[in-house]
């Protein structure tokens, strides 16, 4: 079990909305009020994660699954509280979001001819 039942049930008793929070380990916890799965939505920070559901049941907490990908997931035969750990395991962080900026980027300036002549306002244009 991923955790004791008092522990479990704190967590379907502190509100009554479905939310989300960590556990002891720092592990995520989604907190599901009557749902009728444990889907929990795969980010790019979770892509390597793996999730444990766990399900409220006539006698206490069940675990259906251990351990499994983050978009698998069973319906369930009627509406049930169910708590879903995620669990970091080869957690890697993309790079697409934490490499820094290697190198600085500098404006260029604008390339002038000398030839270029400059046209002047007109006597109409000018504020007198």
């Amino acid at each position: 079990m991923v955790g004791d039942a008092a522990r479990l049930d704190k967590y379907v008793t502190d509100r009554k909305i479905s939310y989300n929070t960590y556990d002891d380990e720092g592990n995520r916890v989604f907190v599901k009020t009557m749902a009728h799965n444990p889907f929990v939505k795969g980010t790019r920070w979770s892509g390597r994660c793996v999730k444990t559901p766990c399900v409220k049941v006539e006698d206490g907490w069940s675990r259906v699954e251990d351990r499994v990908p983050l978009c698998h997931y069973e319906l369930f035969d009627r509406q049930r509280n169910c708590l879903v750990f995620t669990h970091n395991e080869g957690l890697v962080i993309p790079s697409s979001g934490a490499t820094p900026r290697v190198r600085k980027r500098v404006r260029q300036e604008p390339v002038v001819s000398d030839r270029q002549q400059r046209k002047t306002f007109t006597h109409s244009q000018r504020k007198d």
